[in-house]
This record gives structure tokens, sequence and C-alpha cells, in this order.
């Protein structure tokens, strides 16, 4: 039975409906899309739904939730096997037409988006955070002799 399929495509593609972004909203967990899609831009996996490659990531719909976003790949990231590194991270770079329009400067989405990236950099993000926590993980490579390459 492909109608929830069917029905996630209908209104994702029905890009002149007044009520484009709400319909979204019914069967989509916008929030934690724009989340899932501001930390893979930010770590610069392309290879990722919401990037370039439009791969890697499997959808799911409970039988009583809204579509939601499963990572199954993520070796693309963090400047390794040619990621986009800090000096090249596009914030709306997406080959995907319907995401493409939740990016647009007009969409009430991006707004979504943008807090999204937001959260992640005064959140998680956060070098008082994230460097303690890296800093004890390079100490323990090293002292397993564990090295790059």
């Amino acid at each position: 039975d492909y109608a929830n399929v069917l029905d996630f495509i209908n209104v994702a593609t029905d890009y002149n409906n007044a009520d484009y972004a709400a319909n979204i909203e019914e069967l989509v967990d916008v929030d934690e899309w724009m989340r899932f899609f501001a930390i893979h831009h930010a770590v610069g996996n392309w290879d990722s739904l919401g990037y370039q490659n439009q791969q890697n990531t499997y959808s799911y719909k409970p039988r009583n939730g809204r579509w939601e976003l499963i990572p199954w790949d993520a070796n693309i990231v963090l400047g390794n096997s040619n990621s986009d590194g800090p000096s090249n991270l596009p914030l709306f770079a997406t080959s995907d037409p319907t995401l493409t329009k939740w990016f647009a400067a007009a969409s009430p989405l991006r707004r979504r988006y943008l807090v999204a990236l937001h959260q992640l950099v005064n959140g998680p993000m956060q070098v008082s955070l994230l460097s303690p926590m890296l800093d004890a993980k390079y100490a323990a490579f090293q002292e397993h002799g564990v090295t790059a390459g």
C-alpha cells in the first residue's frame, strides 16, 4: 500500500497551493527534518538528503505519526572523503526541486531551517562544549596508537 508515499509526493509537489507549508507540516515533522538538514550541512555531508546527492537517508512514516528521516551512512564528513569543509559550507545547497522550494527565501519553511542552524551553533556545536569531548577522544586515540591515515 503506497497511499502514504503517494500522498506525500502529491502534497510536496503542489507548490502553488496557498496552504503549501501547512500541508507539509501535517505530513512532516518540519523541525526534525530541518535539524537533520542543518547537522548534515554543518559537518559537510553532501551525500545525504537535503544536500547535493540526496541519498543515504531513509524516510519512515510511523502508523500514527508524520514522516521522519533516518540517516544510514555518514562517512563523508568533517573534511574527509571530499566533504565540504569550513570554507565551503553552502547553507542552502540541494539538488532536490522540492527542498529547493523549502529553502527558498520566500518560503516559510526556510526560517525553520535557519532556526535549526542557530540552535546547532548555539547548542551542541559550541566550542566550549565540543572541544573537551574531542580533546578527550584525541588523547585516547594517541594513547592507543591510533593515527590518521
